[in-house]
């Protein structure tokens, strides 16, 4: 149990617990089962490896506010270009969030171009998206943290057929569409407005790139608003949703958490306010870098990244 938590658990049991409870529980592997119970209003995360341990929850009936760990959470989102015959982890990402999740209800979203031109740690300039290719998870990390200066707790990656793993689990994507989309290029045939977006048309909107005006900028603010509409799509359907739907989306995606970690972090993610999500694209300019087309990011991404780094993005509306 986490430090402190026992202590406040303690110091409320004389007060009337609720009477009833429903659980909900989910595999994460051939040797960890995933628990939320859910009783009234109070939530309790729980996790067997082989032993069970309470790793998390709120419960309001006995005065004991959240326990979901350190904040603000800091995740790097992640889809690579692998196809279904390619390892998403050797290819090079074609998606990059940087989220950060703010204890009093906020969040912010910075979605950084792929074709950033940065620093590589021990590879000189390259695009941004080379540094899984060069050296896996591990520079792939070390990039995003040399670029912006943020402090990361992990990441969350998947390639083309694991995002539409993932949005089949999610049962569709709903979404607000925020204008007409034509790409044969992305096999993207999209109409503006709210909708439920399956798989194959939920990956067309996060490829599409060469109808949009600005490019690879309106491609990343996509990523963002989609990262958006599956938060709220996710709060709407609670916590007991939690262990069954991070059981069938295992296979489907790669990540530094563990399964405690990331039963507590869908959690976190669950109680933001949806209205409280800010989603931006970091600053750049296109160009070239000899024959390579490339993004040169501005000096108010630096700022932008800070402004990021306790999930309050000050400086925008």
């Amino acid at each position: 149990m986490p430090d402190g938590l026992a202590a406040d658990l303690a110091a409320a049991l004389p007060q009337q617990p609720p009477a009833s409870a429903t659980a909900a529980v989910g595999s994460f592997g051939p040797d960890v089962t995933l628990a939320v119970v859910e009783a009234a209003d109070d939530v309790t995360l729980a996790v067997a490896d082989p032993e069970w341990r309470v790793v998390g929850g709120w419960w309001p009936s006995l005065g004991v506010g959240a326990h979901l760990g350190e904040y603000p959470k800091t995740v790097a989102v992640v889809g690579s270009d692998a196809r279904p015959h390619e390892r998403r982890d050797e290819t090079r990402t074609d998606s990059i969030h940087f989220v950060v999740i703010a204890e009093d209800g906020p969040a912010g979203i910075v979605s950084v171009p792929r074709d950033s031109w940065v620093e590589i740690p021990a590879h000189g300039k390259s695009r941004i998206n080379a540094a899984l290719v060069y050296g896996g998870t591990k520079l792939m990390m070390e990039t995003f943290e040399s670029v912006s200066g943020l402090d990361f707790d992990g990441y969350l990656l998947t390639g083309f057929k694991g995002f539409e793993g993932l949005i089949d689990v999610l049962g569709g994507l709903r979404i607000d569409v925020p204008r007409d989309l034509v790409d044969p290029s992305a096999k993207a045939n999209l109409k503006k407005g709210l909708q439920t977006l399956g798989p194959k048309d939920a990956l067309a909107l996060a490829r599409v790139r060469k109808s949009l005006p600005r490019g690879d900028f309106d491609r990343a603010f996509h990523g963002g608003l989609m990262l958006r509409a599956a938060q709220a799509q996710l709060r709407a359907e609670g916590p007991l949703r939690l262990p069954g739907l991070l059981s069938a989306a295992r296979p489907h995606f790669s990540t530094s958490f563990a399964p405690d970690e990331l039963l507590v972090l869908a959690a976190s993610v669950l109680r933001v306010d949806p209205a409280l999500v800010s989603n931006v694209v970091a600053p750049g300019r296109a160009g070239m870098a000899g024959k390579a087309s490339v993004v040169f990011l501005d000096d108010s991404a630096a700022e932008l990244f800070s402004d990021l780094s306790d999930g309050h993005l000050e400086s925008v509306d």
